[in-house]
């Protein structure tokens, strides 16, 4: 190996700082879109710490899915950053930066010639789909995996190996398949590179058995665990039919490869469709035979070349929907993460190849790789402003995906934080349009209800379908709607039909406590609500129920303690303000009561002023 083939200190600094220019914009971006669901709302996440059995035997969504890795990695920046994005976004960054790093040695190793590494790192790192892995933490998986895998790749390049390799090749594709399922491909990358390293038919594969017999054991050793931990069950084939199943499957990857070159679909969601007859899906499989043909083609010829469209194709292989599990977006650009790497290293090689052919193109194929880099410069940096903006990145979604019922709900969504009542109810009746079981918008749309007078609509539309479903989320909400209305028993029957073996959530126990309250259980709701005052995202909102429980019970010293750690907490709570202002009415503390409601007034005047 070329000693120019190693990649200088100076090369990986350069990388780490594109990454930081063109997307540290997302470093103040709020935590959006999935991360409200697995992280703020995750027991696992913002709960007191439940021990490693508690990670390694929960799903961290009802759909079955197994990270824990992930998972365990945002419980630790929950308790340093709390809801705070910068930490998240921030750890993404460095992920990122590591992963381009090691595939920049991984390349140049490789390629032999550092220039032609740096590239096909830089256009890795620059590749506009990444935004959307960089923007939301819950996505950090993809940048888990294929840290894993460029960790593996570079182990199985060590000459001479040592025992020490293996053992570190198996504990970094543990580590990957513990961020997400997709780490099963790295096996297959590894078998891939052992075939184009040598120079005889089978390359060095014989003579990597023992190091892919590691990785082929720990990925046979992760689905047995995975399998008895937590069981997946997978839908039926897509319009009930596998062959337009599969057909659709081919799709997805016509329209993966499609992106690599040209991301051209930039969007959150996608409206991409099933294929509905055979003869639509015909074209697929001709452009994917004629794929691989020029895979076959290219192995003749250069090995390296073929490797990097393999790498592709193996790491696209798991989001192609072949064991149904997908839903309403059938393709994602966070799914290219991996993939990309593959195809840059390929796009390189043909670089070089066509300069040892001609020298004379030189400049043009210098100038093509750079022009190609400022355009994805360029589509970074105006994606990342979108991800720094709810309601545009909302809207976007929306007008780019909109036949896309999590598209329309998430708008909802949106625009419900933002008290847009009207614009919410618009995009939730679109989104139940669209898909009618589609829990988030239902939710969505009974929130609206509630919000706007319509408490008892809001219920009528929620109880039916959570009840069906057993859906947790839907019936939490169905209980909060309950508790407006100030109905104790149908709230606490929602929220124990939403508890699941596992840690229970905090809005759970806050709505079990408040509930139970109302139910005349005082000594019940003291214990579902004190755990909550201990930290979380409820703290102050389980300080405030203490303190009226307290107050109910005639414990007026504790339940005005109560009340002042519920604004220690989160000083901006009308509510609490006006309950306490009434305790020290009621305790004859009339000056008091007024004083605490002129320093309210006072810091809501501080914090309206304008900037």
């Amino acid at each position: 190996m070329s000693s120019q083939a190693r990649p200088s200190p100076w090369e990986h600094l350069a990388l780490g700082a594109l990454i930081l220019l063109l997307f540290g914009t997302g470093l103040r971006a709020p935590l959006i879109y999935d991360d409200a669901a697995f992280i703020l709302k995750n027991p696992l996440v913002t709960g007191s710490w439940p021990g490693f059995e508690a990670f390694l035997s929960t799903s961290f969504a009802s759909q079955g899915e197994y990270e824990p890795l992930g998972t365990l990695l945002h419980w630790g920046l929950f308790q340093i950053a709390g809801e705070e994005p910068f930490l998240y976004r921030l750890s993404s960054l460095l992920l990122h930066w590591t992963a381009a790093s090691l595939f920049l040695e991984l390349f140049g190793r490789r390629l032999a010639n550092a220039r032609a590494a740096w590239a096909a790192a830089a256009l890795f790192a620059l590749y506009p789909g990444q935004t959307e892995v960089l923007a939301v933490s819950t996505f950090k998986k993809h940048l888990l995996v294929a840290v894993g895998a460029g960790a593996v790749l570079l182990l199985q390049t060590a000459r001479p190996r040592k025992s020490g390799h293996f053992w570190a090749a198996g504990a970094c594709l543990a580590l990957a398949l513990l961020s997400k399922e997709s780490a099963l491909a790295i096996p297959l990358l590894a078998a891939g590179a052992s075939w184009a390293e040598g120079s005889g038919r089978g390359g060095r594969l014989k003579e990597d058995l023992p190091f892919l017999g590691v990785l082929t054991g720990v990925s046979l050793g992760f689905c047995m665990m995975r399998t008895l931990l937590i069981p997946r069950s997978f839908g039926g084939p897509l319009l009930d039919s596998w062959p337009l199943h599969f057909l659709t499957s081919a799709k997805l990857f016509c329209w993966s490869l499609a992106q690599l070159p040209y991301p051209w679909d930039l969007c959150l969601e996608h409206s991409l469709g099933p294929v509905r007859w055979s003869g639509d899906g015909l074209p697929f499989l001709y452009f994917l035979g004629a794929a691989a043909g020029g895979l076959i083609w290219c192995a003749r010829r250069d090995r390296l070349l073929a490797f990097g469209g393999f790498w592709t194709a193996a790491a696209l292989l798991p989001f192609m929907n072949l064991i149904p599990y997908l839903n309403y977006s059938l393709v994602a650009n966070r799914y290219l993460y991996l993939a990309s790497a593959g195809f840059f290293l390929a796009m390189a090689r043909a670089g070089q190849r066509l300069l040892e052919a001609k020298p004379g193109a030189r400049p043009a194929v210098l100038g093509a790789f750079a022009a190609l880099g400022l355009c994805f410069a360029a589509a970074d940096a105006r994606r990342m402003v979108v991800f720094t903006d709810l309601l545009d990145l909302g809207e976007t979604t929306a007008a780019c995906a909109p036949g896309n019922p999590r598209a329309h709900s998430n708008l909802a969504s949106v625009c419900l934080g933002l008290r847009l009542n009207e614009r919410a109810e618009k995009a939730a009746l679109t989104a139940v349009a669209l898909a009618p079981g589609d829990g988030t918008g239902l939710q969505a749309l009974a929130w609206v209800y509630a919000r706007t007078g319509r408490l008892e609509r809001a219920v009528d539309l929620l109880e039916a379908p959570a009840r069906e479903t057993a859906d947790p989320g839907m019936l939490e909400t169905l209980a909060a709607l309950h508790l407006q209305a100030k109905r104790a028993g149908p709230a606490l029957s929602a929220l124990r039909d939403a508890r699941r073996p596992g840690p229970i959530s905090e809005t759970n126990r806050l709505n079990t406590g408040i509930a139970l309250g109302l139910a005349g259980i005082p000594d019940e709701a003291e214990r579902e609500l004190l755990p909550l005052t201990a930290g979380g995202r409820h703290r102050d909102q389980a300080f405030k129920a203490l303190g009226d429980l307290y107050r109910q019970a005639g414990r007026l010293d504790e339940a005005e303690s109560a009340y002042r750690m519920s604004l220690e907490a989160a000083p901006m709570q009308a509510d609490t303000v006006l309950s306490l202002a009434r305790l020290q009415a009621r305790r004859g503390r009339r000056e008091a009561a007024v004083l605490i409601l002129d320093g309210f007034a006072a810091l809501l005047e501080k914090n309206l002023a304008p900037m």
